[in-house]
């Protein structure tokens, strides 16, 4: 059983078929990481603790921005602390903490969408020089998820990403170079340059994959997988 509708979710429909019967796999989350909105963290919560209910592996998606000490205190960073304490504890679980997903889904809050839309209408963006993201794939997280659910990793928290850690800024000039457009960019003071523990996540990898390399343009060729189109 797949639980909602965007990024995520859609990324797994093709491949879980499988799975159905085994695992419930919850991803409605809250879209906009800068929301307040109280009913919408509520929903959320209704719908896992009824899930929760369900006897089969709930695998559910965290986030990595936990690890982002500028963030602790906010409210969806507090809500989804709340969820990973309320599903450690029963006893068939698998929590997967992302960075930020790239993929074809047309929510226009995630980075990159927001970052592209900026860019394109001459928008101004504000950047804090310190800043730092890492990006994933959502093909990957549907393909690495699947893995980790048939090895059985089972009552577990992995921070699935790739050791690919980027300023925003130069994030913001890999688009510059695919749209071959000039952002408009406000510097300021701030950001963190938090690191994620991949330590369970690349083992796992190179358990499967010995000979696993990362594409040293990883970024740029997500951008070319889903933008192209932007260019026609």
């Amino acid at each position: 059983m797949i639980i909602g509708n965007g990024l995520i979710a859609q990324s797994f429909r093709p491949h879980f078929d499988k799975y159905e019967d085994i695992a419930i796999l919850f991803a409605s989350g809250v879209s906009n990481s800068k929301l307040t909105l109280e009913s919408e963290y509520l929903r959320e919560k209704l719908l896992l603790q009824n899930a929760l209910q369900q006897n089969r592996l709930l695998v559910y998606f965290s986030t990595c921005s936990i690890f982002d000490s500028t963030l602790k205190d906010s409210r969806y960073i507090l809500h989804k602390l709340e969820m990973e304490s309320l599903i450690v504890k029963i006893d068939n679980y698998l929590i997967i903490r992302l960075p930020n997903v790239v993929g074809k889904i047309g929510n226009p809050n995630t980075m990159f969408n927001f970052f592209i839309n900026q860019i394109i209408t001459g928008k101004n963006i504000q950047v804090s020089k310190n800043a730092t993201r890492y990006i994933i794939d959502a093909d990957d997280v549907a393909f690495w998820t699947i893995e980790l659910i048939k090895d059985g990793f089972h009552n577990h928290i992995v921070n699935v990403a790739f050791p690919n850690k980027l300023h925003v800024i130069s994030i913001i000039k890999i688009i510059e170079d695919f749209l071959n457009m000039k952002a408009n960019v406000s510097l300021v003071e701030g950001g963190n340059e938090y690191e994620v523990d991949l330590s369970i996540f690349t083992d796992f990898i190179y358990k499967k994959m010995p000979n696993f390399s990362l594409n040293p343009y990883y970024v740029k060729s997500i951008i070319e997988k889903y933008y192209s189109t932007l260019l026609l």
